[in-house]
């Protein structure tokens, strides 16, 4: 283990949403990703993560790469997943696969998720007993 003292400014992370950048449908005006990495740049940040699913990149090497053009390594994904409806389960599975994609190929990072009615973040409602298994069954390919 290192014993080697990190300032606080250098572990300083950014995220898109700080900007206003959300994956909730109509959220209202969004920033380019450019935008967002330079401001993030100029402010003293060290690193970000990924923000929505393909707002850095339709790739993993994508995302990675404009990140590092501004010196922003990805260290972490924050994954807002379907998982009560099976009909929803494949594009779970696309989600998780990119952002774990993308961390691992980063070497670091903290995938982060929360379970969310539907993509466009709808009302919280009663699951009936076969959703709530279909939920822990997600949490478990997670």
């Amino acid at each position: 283990m290192s014993k080697t003292k990190v300032s606080v400014v250098d572990r300083l992370v950014g995220n898109p949403i700080s900007w206003g950048v959300c994956e909730v449908p109509d959220w209202g005006f969004q920033l380019d990703a450019r935008t967002v990495l330079g401001e993030m740049k100029a402010v003293g940040l060290k690193a970000t993560e990924q923000g929505p699913v393909g707002y850095l990149g339709s790739t993993p090497e994508e995302v990675s790469k404009v990140a590092n053009e501004f010196g922003l390594p990805i260290v972490g994904a924050f994954v807002p997943l379907v998982m009560h409806d099976l009909a929803q389960r494949d594009a779970m599975r696309k989600a998780i696969h990119f952002s774990a994609k993308l961390l691992s190929e980063t070497g670091k990072g903290f995938f982060i998720t929360a379970v969310v009615v539907d993509e466009s973040w709808g009302k919280r409602f009663k699951l009936s007993d076969a959703q709530w298994q279909a939920m822990f069954d997600g949490f478990a390919e997670v």
